[in-house]
């Protein structure tokens, strides 16, 4: 049996190959998986989970996002960004001290 469907499909801007885009929310522009690594940067929606609500932007506009510092969106990413950043460093430094505690014990004991 033959069907005729129509399919829209989406390019990326980039690197022209057809496939899932994600849209940078400032301009629209739109990028695959593999050139997000290198022609933008993705934000987790929260501090502890990532997926379904996480934020791109283009490097572009990541940068004049970053210097106006007047866009609430984006300044709600660069939030939650920050508290991960302070989560990490504080599971670092806490993960040196338990070690150094425990190491500590192992010795007196």
């Amino acid at each position: 049996m033959k069907k005729e469907i129509k399919k829209e499909v989406t390019f990326c801007d980039r690197c022209k190959k057809e496939g899932y885009v994600t849209v940078c929310l400032n301009c629209g522009v739109e990028h695959c998986y593999e050139c997000q690594k290198t022609s933008g940067k993705t934000y987790k929606h929260r501090v502890y989970f990532s997926g379904f609500g996480d934020g791109y932007y283009c490097n572009d506009c990541n940068a004049d996002l970053l210097k106006s510092g007047t866009d609430d969106l984006f300044n709600a990413y660069q939030w939650v960004y920050a508290l991960r950043l302070e989560l990490e460093a504080y599971n670092a430094d806490f993960e040196k001290r338990m070690n150094e505690a425990e190491e500590n014990l192992k010795r007196v004991q």
